[in-house]
């Protein structure tokens, strides 16, 4: 629900206010106060016939001074008043500041100024007079006494309305129509800014402060807007209440702007506070003496307009000194466009208050200047979401598309499959497509022909079947087209436009597309209740048994030649990669095999028996290799060499454990062969129990199960099993749905206390994910994270984790806490981050957080295979004032000689020693002796893994810092870590401030 209001506040509310003002110009342009548009006649103006009394003398005037001149005094205006029926009329005008007694036939009718006092002492103000008049009072003679009480203000003339109150009312509103309407509007958008701030919060989104200031501001400013001109009096009948309402809107104003100002500039956060501190100052000393009714409110407001000026200079050179602090350029244009408003409102105030440019007069333009302000602000928030769903539909187009195809990849094709499994489709229709000769093509012409022959076949594919459906890369030459709803004869006519694309490609000079296709639909009666693997099984079986007809054609000469080469690998004389598939197939469908099984093997380092010994001592050892294949095939087996060192077996043997025995029998054989050069094959093996699965997906399931054993020289082979395809498929699911699930903030972040090794005292803390899915299933960081950091993805991961920190220490901060350090994990691949470290430092800023209390770990493997890089990391981020820390150490890739030249501040002890140490599997004084070092050389230490009372009580007489682990804390979520921080409050306010968190980390605690 809230994402949804947050979305309605970013994009409906803006468009809302633009028809808004669209609206609002076209009534001020056509709005006319006659009968044709109002029930109401417009107010009689009462103008005319006044005449000025001084020392009993009267002389006429045709305009009606101010009595509000240099010099204070006062002045008696005498009229006749009009016939009049008395019901409601009021004699109505303004003032500015002054007494006002009104009489008629010398009998006071009316007073203002007076006798009227607030609780704290006189109001005059900007207000609008009503004086209620009689119907015996038609005809007679009307006096008005104007009594001038300050010499600080300027005003122009008087306008006299007399007319029933109603009537006067809606002609004043009427006169400030547009101000009204602009007013009313602007506060509404304050409000709702002030409210996506709120919704905001929660979510931990770094505007939310920003709205809530500039929301704030807008309100004051749209107040200060109605109640000088007088509307707001209008509105709420209560001049006091409109007169002090007017002075401290003003006075306040530059409160939450200078604290909006403070977001927004970062870098000179403490200047725009300590600004604001003094606004409020200088405001409370007004309203004191106005209390004390030593100073009116009125007063000084030239010194205001005057500081209100330096603050603007001091604020432009400020934005000017460092513009890149600002959340963008719009931002910035927006402030520069306010503040000419705000100069040219008080630069108008002085030379004319009272007149009006066209329809604009001082106070509207401020009020206009801050719907730029707000015009702005809200572009600049659309411009950083579209960047942001910009750059997260990049990463979803990249982890969905092939990079050299630029058509969608097996991900994408497998999310697919997801799809369609979840709704019928009737009219579905499968292409399987591969290309013949690609192997060829990349030993004669060579790798970047063969990649451009691939992309030509996808240009050949889009432009006969891209109107219709989707194309996937389903492997290294295969490819997949789908088509969810087409007619048979739009698939007909589509299938043959794709031969003629490829036809034309060699007639036009290109390299020849040799291709198979099969086809699969549901269209076909025997076809319509299929499964989607099903009808993608059928679509591969008929897709070979062309390939094996197009084998098997009658050919010229020169064609056998081509065809026998096609089918022999040159360097071995056994099958290709290719056509060992297309034999599979046959074999499968012939059902000759009692227990099928496709074995893939190939060498440990070959590459390096090359370099040592020649090609040519490699060309002889690929033969024995070819040999040891040929053995393996059993009686109705056969074998094929891929690239390099890669053989492909289709084993024929009764069993598993029959199979077994030959590979290690015939690797013994093999290694005998060898003489002194010892070398180690790695076997991966899919025992077939999934006839309708693509031949393709059989290999790579034997590859994936030898790559398990890789590097393993004490482990000959491996079997791959119906778990290892479901982890593949749930690995694959896991990498794709990451993007989405940081946009849906899916992850959690949780937090384990680390304590004193008494366990008595809150030492930090550390973040760690949690992936709570939108579907309902759960991911522990252990399913996951080494898999993102596979595929890079753990990088944003990273990111994200680092701002959820941020988030959670700001409104610790916030809520007037005492906080401790809290680490959150970095892989090592962001050593590859050109600017890794100007990164971390923009984000904490921009939270505003001390660098002490971020602590940033990296794994000691991080360290080890990007030694010279990582150091470099590490010491920008010690000079950053970051905490930084070696995880892991001593989980085997450890040495003592390390500890002399790591440059972090904090080093965590692997749990595996602590764990080793109480099973004694490991003499303790090991860890002792390891925790010793480490305080001997200033490092600090961590313990983590305490999981019992005898692991505490062993750490108990050690020389570590700081112990974590299930036993004094578990890993909790953001609001269980609130309350640990509030019962440990007094403990840190005592111990430390937040200042010298730093020292107090890297030296020890002070308890």
């Amino acid at each position: 629900m809230r994402k949804r209001l947050r979305s309605g506040f970013l994009f409906v509310f803006p468009i809302t206010c633009l028809i808004a003002c669209l609206t609002i110009f076209l009534v001020a342009q056509t709005f006319q106060l006659d009968s044709s548009h109002l029930s109401i006649p417009e107010a009689a103006s009462f103008n005319n016939g006044w005449s000025l009394v001084e020392n009993e003398i009267e002389t006429p005037v045709e305009t009606i001074p101010r009595a509000l001149t240099i010099e204070k005094g006062s002045i008696l205006l005498k009229n006749t008043l009009p016939s009049i029926d008395g019901s409601g009329h009021v004699l109505c005008f303004k003032t500015n500041s002054e007494k006002v007694r009104v009489a008629a036939n010398s009998r006071e009718i009316y007073t203002y100024g007076m006798h009227d006092k607030t609780p704290f002492g006189h109001y005059y103000g900007n207000v609008w007079v009503m004086v209620p008049l009689e119907a015996d009072l038609s005809g007679h003679e009307i006096t008005i006494e104007l009594t001038a009480l300050s010499d600080e203000l300027l005003s122009s003339n008087y306008s006299f309305y007399l007319d029933q109150r109603s009537t006067v009312i809606l002609t004043l509103i009427a006169n400030n129509f547009l101000l009204f309407c602009n007013c009313v509007i602007c506060l509404a958008c304050a409000f709702l800014l002030i409210l996506s701030a709120f919704l905001h919060v929660h979510d931990g989104q770094k505007d939310s402060r920003m709205r809530i200031y500039l929301g704030i501001f807008t309100l004051l400013g749209q107040l200060w807007a109605l109640s000088d001109t007088g509307l707001l009096q209008l509105c709420i009948g209560n001049k006091a209440v409109a007169y002090i309402l007017t002075h401290s809107t003003f006075m306040l104003m530059p409160v939450p702007f200078l604290l909006y100002l403070s977001e927004l500039f970062p870098r000179w956060e403490k200047n725009y506070r300590n600004l604001s501190i003094a606004f409020c100052g200088y405001y409370l000393v007004r309203l004191l003496l106005y209390t004390a009714n030593i100073l009116e409110l009125n007063r000084g407001v030239t010194t205001t307009h005057f500081l209100i000026i330096i603050g603007i200079c001091y604020v432009v050179i400020l934005s000017l000194s460092d513009p890149k602090e600002t959340l963008n350029r719009l931002t910035l244009y927006g402030l520069f466009l306010f503040f000419a408003c705000v100069f040219l409102t008080i630069l108008a105030f002085y030379l004319s208050p009272q007149r009006a440019f066209g329809h604009l007069n001082y106070t509207l333009v401020l009020s206009l200047g801050i719907d730029v302000l707000l015009l702005f602000f809200y572009s600049a928030l659309l411009q950083s979401h579209v960047a942001i769903a910009s750059h997260a539909s990049h990463i979803e187009h990249q982890a969905y598309t092939d990079a050299m195809t630029q058509v969608k990849n097996r991900a994408a094709f497998n999310l697919e499959i997801e799809h369609l499994d979840s709704q019928t489709c009737p009219r579905l229709t499968l292409f399987m497509v591969d290309l013949n000769n690609l192997k060829q093509v990349n030993d004669t012409l060579g790798h970047p022909t063969g990649d451009k022959l691939i992309c030509d076949l996808v240009n050949c594919l889009e432009g006969a079947f891209g109107s219709l459906g989707n194309i996937y890369r389903y492997g290294g030459d295969e490819f997949v087209v789908i088509i969810e709803d087409a007619s048979m004869e739009e698939v007909g006519r589509a299938r043959n436009h794709f031969d003629q694309l490829v036809l034309q490609h060699a007639q036009r000079g290109g390299c020849e597309i040799s291709v198979a296709v099969g086809m699969s639909s549901r269209m076909e009666p025997q076809h319509d209740k299929l499964h989607v693997s099903e009808l993608l099984h059928l679509a591969d079986v008929a897709m070979y048994r062309l390939k094996a007809r197009q084998k098997t054609a009658p050919v010229a000469l020169s064609g056998m030649r081509h065809h026998w080469m096609e089918q022999i690998d040159a360097a071995t004389g056994i099958l290709t990669f290719s056509a060992f598939k297309a034999r599979v197939y046959e074999a499968l469908a012939a059902a000759e095999n009692v227990f099928p099984c496709i074995v893939n093997f190939d060498l440990n380092f070959f590459d390096g028996y090359n370099s040592l010994f020649g090609w040519d001592a490699g060309n002889q050892l690929l033969q024995k290799l070819t040999s040891l294949a040929m053995n393996l095939c059993g009686k109705k087996g056969f074998c094929a060499h891929g690239d390099a060192d890669s053989f492909w077996v289709f084993a024929d043997a009764p069993d598993l454990d029959t199979l077994t025995r030959r590979i290690t029998d015939e690797t013994k054989r093999f290694q005998s062969n060898l003489g002194d050069c010892l070398l180690f094959p790695s076997f991966g093996i899919y025992c077939i129990n999934e006839h309708m699965s693509p031949v393709s997906d059989m290999c790579s399931r034997a590859t994936s199960a030898k790559k398990t054993i890789k590097g393993h020289f004490d482990v000959l082979y491996s079997v791959y099993n119906a778990e290892d395809h479901l982890q593949r498929i749930d690995n694959m699911k896991l990498t794709s749905y990451m993007q989405k699930g940081l946009d849906s903030n899916e992850f959690v972040a949780f937090f384990q206390p680390k304590f004193s090794p008494d366990g008595k005292h809150l030492m930090g803390a550390e973040a760690l994910v949690r992936w709570a899915r939108a579907s309902g299933i759960s991911a522990s960081p252990a399913e996951f994270t080494e898999l993102f950091e596979q595929s890079g993805l753990i990088l944003a991961l990273d990111w994200y984790m680092l701002e959820q920190t941020c988030i959670f220490l700001r409104r610790q901060l916030d809520n007037r806490k005492k906080c401790v350090p809290i680490s959150t994990n970095f892989s090592r691949l962001h050593v590859y981050e050109e600017d890794c470290v100007e990164r971390i430092r923009r984000l904490v800023n921009s939270y505003h957080l001390p660098h002490n209390l971020i602590e940033i770990e990296f794994t000691e493997t991080a360290l080890v295979q990007s030694s010279k890089r990582m150091l470099h990391l590490i010491a920008e981020l010690r000079k950053e004032d970051f905490i930084v820390t070696l995880d892991d150490f001593g989980n085997g890739l450890s040495s003592l000689s390390m500890l002399n030249t790591l440059s972090v501040d904090v080093i965590k002890v692997d749990r595996a020693l602590l764990w080793n140490s109480t099973k004694g599997d490991l003499d303790p004084s090991v860890l002792n002796f390891v925790l010793s070092l480490c305080k001997h050389l200033n490092i600090h230490t961590v313990v983590e893994g305490v999981e019992t009372k005898a692991q505490f009580d062993i750490l108990g007489s050690s020389e570590c810092d700081v112990l974590q682990g299930n036993f004094l804390a578990p890993a909790m979520s953001e609001t269980d870590f609130e309350a640990v921080l509030s019962q440990h409050q007094m403990e840190l306010s005592e111990r430390t401030s937040l200042g010298k968190l730093k020292n107090w980390f890297r030296n020890g605690a002070s308890n």
